[in-house]
């Protein structure tokens, strides 16, 4: 038995290991990596991934699945920049974003809880839907802003750091307490381990459920705001592939795509892993191509190790009958 939970310690800790090596590895070999410029660099950007990663997290934790975040932080994206411009107010936009983004995640939650559809085959729909509206909106065209307190909100830095990091840091830390510290995220816990045991205990199955997609669809309005107010323009395929880097980060960081296990922490650790990785590649001279092959190939190893880990949980029961 000891052997079992050294196994399952072992996997808690192997992403933080795997990081430490890394970064220790890639600082030796490049001096420049390890500079504040490179670090501050490296925060900036995965601060856009991150935060849809703690969306992601908590939905794939409740046993759900979203790969409409793409098209949804475009969108959103896509109403804050065009209701600013239209209106002349900042906060019209912001707030046009930020219901946009809740309606859609909600509506994902609703279809899968209760229409009881598949919430791959929906957030796959809905992905395909929401591009084809951002395109209708934006007349297949990249629009601008023309709101000069819209542009900078996207280049604001406090204390030299920037806005879009804090606010990640923000989400970091808000994600990690409530699903660690509240009764809503334990609850998503126990949907995501088993939704019929959740149920019959007197859980509100389907109503968490829809709160997880909730979250997704409000990170998702985050980052479509931090985006275009970076850019200053808008396009409905700017957010095109944000799905799987955010599911990448989340099943790196050890969230088990059967649901009920993982933490924002290890998917943090994830996306660090990924950030730096990808910025190791770029001071090397590596092309993109290449960084897309090796994600593909970290991602597959990673839910190899969540199935292997499945196997070991199911031989311990065994073991213990």
């Amino acid at each position: 038995m000891k052997k079992y939970l050294n196994a399952e310690k072992l996997r808690s800790l192997g992403i933080y290991i795997i990081l430490i090596l890394v970064i220790i590895v890639v600082g030796t070999l490049n001096s420049a990596f390890l500079s504040k410029n490179n670090i501050l660099n490296i925060g900036s950007q995965i601060s856009m991934n991150g935060i849809l990663s703690v969306g992601m997290t908590i939905v794939i934790i409740s046993g759900g699945f979203d790969l409409s975040v793409g098209s949804n932080t475009a969108m959103c994206g896509a109403v804050a920049l065009i209701v600013s411009n239209s209106t002349g107010s900042v906060l019209l936009g912001l707030l046009g974003a930020l219901v946009v983004g809740l309606l859609f995640g909600t509506c994902n939650g609703l279809i899968v809880k209760k229409i009881g559809i598949n919430a791959l085959i929906t957030t796959l729909a809905t992905n395909i839907a929401m591009k084809g509206i951002a395109l209708i909106y934006t007349h297949s065209d990249s629009i601008m802003s023309t709101n000069d307190l819209f542009k900078a909100i996207g280049k604001m830095k406090i204390l030299d750091i920037p806005f879009n990091l804090l606010l990640f840091v923000i989400c970091v830390i808000v994600g990690q307490i409530f699903m660690s510290k509240t009764k809503p995220g334990r609850y998503i816990y126990a949907l995501g381990g088993n939704e019929r045991a959740a149920r019959l205990s007197g859980i509100k199955t389907d109503l968490y459920g829809i709160i997880a997609f909730t979250i997704s669809g409000f990170c998702c309005a985050l980052v479509g705001i931090m985006m275009t107010t970076k850019l200053g323009s808008v396009s409905a395929t700017y957010a095109s592939g944000y799905e799987m880097d955010a599911i990448a980060a989340t099943v790196i960081g050890g969230t088990s795509i059967n649901g009920g296990e993982g933490s924002v922490g290890r998917t943090v650790a994830g996306i660090l892993l990924l950030g730096v990785l990808s910025n190791a590649f770029d001071l090397m001279g590596i092309g993109i191509e290449y960084q897309y092959v090796f994600k593909g190939v970290v991602i597959l190893l990673a839910v190899s190790a969540d199935k292997i880990s499945d196997f070991t949980k199911s031989k311990k029961v065994s073991f213990q009958k």
